[in-house]
């Protein structure tokens, strides 16, 4: 929230304005773009008082490093535009207070005149690249953003297929498989016992497969427990694939969060996979 945002009149007047005189710009203005100029212009007065201050200490014609922060400042925050707001109000102000002759627009001699053009000119560019800046950061942000809820989207479907799959198809072959063995036990000597029992075999690998394959997509215990337990089942895994595979996690996290959780599980679920699949190594190591 904008400290200025008890200050109405801030949005009322030039809204009045607009319309009052029909200028083209009233659509234009909103309340953070008042803002953005507002504290542009609060920044320069900082930056004017800071020299102010620090006057006894320096030179009289040592102003660029100031309104550079300053210019620097406003860019990256609120815009390029609020920047040059700050430069002018920077530039006006050193000018009347601190370079000569005082309280006079007037610039003495070619060469404080070049000097003065060069510093307004450096003072855009940095704004430009001060905002090119902050646009990369918020891009960044932004990209970060859409990974994490990438991220969080698809493991959100993993969990639904495999509650699906679980409850549903793995449930079904269960339950065909205790069918078929009761009923082999109630007749033992019928015929096709063989038949029956290569189909309860088929249904038992089945079921284990399926059952490995979502521990594979998501694992409950990814959901039920901590970190700890996770990566313990984890292990278990490879240990059966063939990959000896040893834990150590000196002082349990506990429960994290649970995109951070996720994301620590499938590194070491990845690093494990590359190490049984390209390696050619028996063993491998965790270490958290």
């Amino acid at each position: 929230m904008s400290p200025l945002r008890g200050i109405t009149w801030w949005r009322w007047f030039p809204r009045e304005l607009g319309r009052a005189f029909g200028l083209p710009w009233d659509r234009r203005i909103t309340s953070e773009s008042v803002d953005a100029y507002a504290w542009a212009v609060v920044i320069a007065m900082v930056g004017l008082a800071t020299r102010a201050m620090l006057s006894p200490w320096c030179e009289t014609g040592v102003n660029a490093p100031f309104i550079l922060c300053a210019v620097a400042l406003t860019a990256y925050a609120f815009g390029l535009r609020p920047a040059v707001l700050t430069l002018v109000a920077c530039a006006l102000g050193f000018k009347f207070l601190f370079m000569g002759p005082r309280l006079s627009l007037f610039v003495p001699g070619w060469e404080n005149r070049a000097g003065l053009a060069a510093l307004l000119v450096g003072c855009l560019v940095v704004a430009m690249l001060f905002q090119r800046m902050r646009r990369l950061v918020d891009h960044l942000h932004a990209q970060q953003d859409l990974f994490r809820s990438l991220i969080d989207v698809q493991e959100k479907e993993k969990q639904f297929l495999c509650n699906e799959l679980h409850d549903g198809l793995v449930q079904y072959a269960v339950g065909a498989r205790m069918l078929l063995e009761s009923h082999q036990r109630s007749h033992p000597h019928d015929a096709g016992t063989e038949t029956l029992e290569a189909v309860i075999e088929y249904l038992r690998r089945g079921i284990e497969d399926g059952r490995r394959a979502l521990r594979g997509i998501r694992p409950a215990v990814l959901d039920d427990g901590d970190l700890t337990d996770a990566l313990t089942d984890l292990v278990d895994q490879f240990n059966s694939l063939g990959l000896a595979v040893t834990l150590r996690v000196p002082t349990p996290p506990g429960r994290l969060p649970e995109t951070l959780q996720t994301t620590v599980y499938r590194v070491v679920q990845e690093a494990l996979s590359n190490a049984l699949r390209h390696s050619g190594a028996g063993s491998a190591h965790v270490d958290i």
